[in-house]
């Protein structure tokens, strides 16, 4: 169980790791924008974790590395981009008609135009996000990591897409900021039981009374940590702004 929650954690650093979550405020009082992997990265270092698959530790580690290449590339990518809409909007605004049409009217399509390529724009930069991670670790040279990459993204959950309330389709994208924090708990949820179970295996082997009496303290405060985790399943959303 311990694995299969640790595999999905390191499903969604494969799938989007290079995704905009949200925005954290560092030691230095500046927050800054914050991707999964970033996010992952703070999480296990704030909470202690580590993972226990070498597939997945190299995974995670390789996909930090690329964190300032990642920040150069979009840095090219988001201008690119730009300068394409620029063209584009600039051509289009030149087939607009002038003729017989108010100066109100015309400021509206122009404004139009400009909002559609901006979108455009944005679902752009966010698919370059979303790939970027993707096709460096599906092309890896380390076979394992480059097979465990291509499984990730060839896998298929039924909640990779839900329909909300207004019948538009959500994809796992989009909900980042419910999904991520979920694994990470049911992660720490699952290393929990393991350590309960070691523990009260080691408790039916003692028979000194003082060892018996620390393995129980410790049993309790397995306890009580795995029932405040169990609360926060489900529950935890990261604030993106």
């Amino acid at each position: 169980r311990r694995l299969r929650q640790e595999r999905n954690v390191v499903y969604y650093i494969v799938k989007f790791g290079m995704c905009y979550l949200c925005e954290t405020e560092y030691d230095d009082g500046v927050k800054r924008p914050t991707t999964v992997v970033e996010f992952v990265y703070n999480e296990m270092e704030g909470r202690g974790l580590a993972f226990s698959a070498p597939t997945h530790e190299k995974i995670f580690r390789k996909a930090i590395d690329a964190l300032a290449a990642y920040y150069a590339d979009l840095e090219t990518f988001k201008a690119d981009a730009q300068a394409q809409a620029d063209k584009q909007c600039e051509a289009e605004l030149e087939k607009i008609d002038t003729l017989g049409h108010s100066p109100d009217s015309l400021q509206k399509a122009e404004a139009d135009v400009r909002a559609r390529l901006d979108v455009a724009v944005m679902k752009k930069i966010a698919d370059f996000s979303t790939n970027y991670l993707e096709k460096r670790l599906c092309s890896d040279p380390d076979d394992d990591v480059r097979t465990t990459a291509l499984e990730m993204v060839g896998e298929r959950y039924q909640l990779s897409k839900i329909h909300s309330q207004y019948g538009s389709v959500v994809g796992e994208r989009d909900r980042l900021t419910t999904l991520l924090p979920e694994a990470l708990d049911n992660w720490v949820n699952a290393i929990y039981e393991e350590q309960i179970k070691q523990v009260q295996k080691q408790l039916k082997q003692v028979a000194d009374p003082d060892q018996q009496q620390r393995l129980l303290q410790e049993l309790q405060d397995l306890f009580a940590q795995r029932s405040q985790i169990a609360k926060l399943i489900g529950e935890r959303v990261v604030n993106p702004n």
